[in-house]
């Protein structure tokens, strides 16, 4: 049975894989790039025509933002009304019932200009078999952000929906993986203090 995902390796152990693995020449595949990671959300209140919609969960975009401020969209994970997400689509995609409207996974920080999504949005895949295309009205006043969920087998007709909400999305944090040379340099450190450590308790016991 493999070790429970949560359980954070000691030190001394991820450094012994990251130093073994650089001596077979390949240290670049155990170093994942570097990302940003996002909380987000799309939110639509009860009480409205075919609400609620609560969805939310993490994102992770690339870790710089093009010449207009949008970040890529690397993966997303979190959940639907408590349906889980099993993918994010490629950009350039459409999904079942919305052909036409391709995806472009962009994502800026700051709402204030017109929403953090662009008119092409993002899509997503449920394990129930749904899609959503979450994306930014900016041709509607007010602009508004909206999520068109397609559902088999009708994939355009009731209960397909076209609902707005709110959407948001915040940088929580950017991956560190400890570098091999890095770690490498602490192993080597901690085994020469213990060393001295021992060697000086020796030599007080002598004395």
């Amino acid at each position: 049975m493999g070790r429970p995902a949560t359980r954070a390796w000691p030190l001394r152990h991820a450094a012994g894989l990251l130093v073994a693995a650089s001596s077979l020449g390949a240290p670049e595949a155990i170093r994942p790039a570097q990302a940003l990671v996002w909380q987000w959300s799309f939110v639509r209140p009860a009480g409205l025509p075919h609400g609620p919609v609560r969805a939310s969960g993490l994102l992770h975009t690339s870790d710089s933002p093009d010449a207009a401020g949008f970040f890529t969209i690397l993966s997303v994970s979190g959940s639907r009304n408590g349906v889980a997400i099993t993918a994010l689509l490629p950009a350039g995609s459409s999904i079942p019932g919305n052909g036409g409207y391709f995806s472009d996974n962009l994502l800026r920080p700051d709402p204030s200009g017109g929403g953090q999504l662009t008119t092409h949005g993002f899509n997503l895949s449920f394990a129930d078999g749904s899609f959503s295309n979450l994306f930014t009205g900016t041709f509607l006043s007010p602009v508004l952000d909206m999520d068109f969920h397609s559902v088999p087998p009708a994939f355009a007709t009731l209960p397909d929906t076209e609902l707005t909400g709110v959407f948001r999305a915040s940088p929580i944090g950017v991956p560190a993986p400890l570098p091999a040379l890095g770690a490498a340099c602490a192993l080597g450190w901690s085994r020469r203090v213990r060393r001295r450590n021992r060697a000086q308790r020796s030599s007080s016991r002598s004395s």
